[in-house]
């Protein structure tokens, strides 16, 4: 699993909801089977050729991706198939503001912390 892959499983099962990132910036994503693909290819290139060959497989930059467009695929797909067992609900999103990646973790821990403050006065 890739790094992606990872982020995109932990936002699906609403372990991470934010992520620190420019949601423009181009994502190199390629499916699997797609590079599977490629290595038999360039398995047969190297086989009935000589030498060194450098391959590259990369997407296209006539139809990239961005990082913005993964996240709303990502949200999109665990809403329809939410998963049986999850943490929270999939609410994934990229912000590039620092600040408003704060306040979203303010928000998410606040709760936590005044039921933590009540069990602790009510232990006393």
């Amino acid at each position: 699993m890739s790094a992606a892959g990872a982020l995109f499983l932990l936002g699906g099962l609403g372990v991470v909801s934010h992520v620190k990132g420019d949601p423009r910036n181009i994502g190199d994503l390629i499916p699997v089977d797609y590079v599977a693909d490629y290595i038999l290819a360039a398995a047969y290139y190297g086989s009935i050729n000589k030498g060194v060959h450098i391959m590259h497989s990369c997407s296209s930059e006539i139809n990239p991706v961005t990082w913005g467009t993964c996240s709303e695929v990502v949200v999109k797909y665990w809403r329809e198939n939410p998963p049986e067992k999850k943490f929270a609900e999939c609410n994934f999103k990229i912000y590039e503001s620092t600040t408003i990646l704060k306040l979203n973790e303010v928000k998410r821990r606040t709760p936590w912390y005044i039921y933590e403050r009540i069990a602790k006065l009510s232990n006393n």
